[in-house]
């Protein structure tokens, strides 16, 4: 982080009012002492089950590390969000959203440095009029691949510039999944730049519960993400129940279906560490057509009103 950065953060976490939180360690897969380090706040070393209070505010980056803490054993980095703490309706909703519990299940273990890049199974060639690009197939059924050189020399940076250009932010009427003002992920519209403090916590493309199919005419059917910028350490993606782990390569694609068992496509952005990822984001969809546009269906190919 930049030293202006780092004084913009201080001041607005200043600003903002803090509250005593506890930081649970609910690692049970299988039970182990994890740390925790709240920044600014100090850390501290807790067994499964236990918890600690610090102070907290928006915008406070939190840390937790497999003990005993390092580079190494780096688990997650998730950032106090700046509605999650806003006046809850009741004592009972307080007491629950004052709390940061680090779970299995949320926190990906192959994010961890130590965890290779996963090795493709098979790879070919595809080729067209104009270029090639080799295709690794990192699994099967659904289909997970990465293509090698899939952008060409400028292609990210026109991108970008039409993102400046026109790029918002996500609205509530572009599907089910927006996350609308959550602290489930922070990115901008169109094109998806990730900083020191950001990352993606785990979820699907569609419904989680999608067995088959696209899930309907204009229904989402696969994922493309073009790497346009690799920070120096972090940033992975990883498809946590199939154990499988991509480090981000500037103008390679990862493209993954979801047509069988969505739930297996489950992924994740890891915290970027150091430096900056910067990733353009397409979903193929199933019927589309000039009279029937993407922007007419939701993320499961249920009409909505435009």
């Amino acid at each position: 982080m930049t030293g202006l950065r780092a004084a913009l953060v201080a001041a607005w976490c200043r600003c903002a009012a803090p509250y005593e939180a506890l930081f649970v360690n609910g690692a049970t897969r299988p039970p182990r002492t994890m740390v925790v380090s709240v920044e600014g706040r100090g850390n501290a070393t807790l067994a499964a089950g236990e918890g600690a209070a610090f102070d907290a505010a928006p915008g406070v980056a939190v840390d937790w590390f497999e003990h005993p803490a390092s580079a190494a054993s780096f688990a997650d980095r998730v950032v106090v969000a700046s509605r999650r703490y806003v006046e809850p309706f009741d004592r009972d909703d307080r007491a629950a959203a004052r709390q940061f519990v680090f779970l299995d299940a949320l926190h990906v273990a192959p994010c961890r440095d130590g965890v290779p890049a996963t090795a493709p199974i098979e790879s070919a060639t595809y080729a067209d009029a104009n270029r090639s690009f080799r295709v690794d197939v990192l699994a099967r059924r659904p289909l997970v691949a990465a293509v090698a050189g899939f952008a060409a020399p400028g292609e990210c940076d026109a991108l970008r510039a039409a993102a400046d250009a026109e790029g918002r932010e996500r609205a509530p009427r572009d599907g089910g999944l927006s996350h609308e003002g959550s602290s489930f992920r922070r990115r901008r519209g169109v094109f998806l730049p990730y900083g020191e403090r950001d990352a993606y916590e785990p979820h699907c493309d569609v419904s989680c519960d999608r067995a088959d199919g696209a899930g309907g005419s204009g229904g989402r059917a696969a994922t493309v993400l073009l790497y346009c910028a690799a920070p120096a350490l972090g940033g992975a993606t990883v498809f946590p129940g199939r154990g499988l782990k991509v480090d981000p390569v500037p103008g390679s694609a990862l493209f993954f279906a979801y047509d069988a068992d969505a739930a297996s496509t489950l992924h994740a952005g890891c915290a970027v560490r150091t430096g900056a990822k910067v990733v353009a984001s397409a979903f193929l969809r199933s019927g589309v057509s000039a009279e029937r546009p993407w922007g007419a269906v939701d993320v499961d190919g249920v009409a909505h009103v435009m």
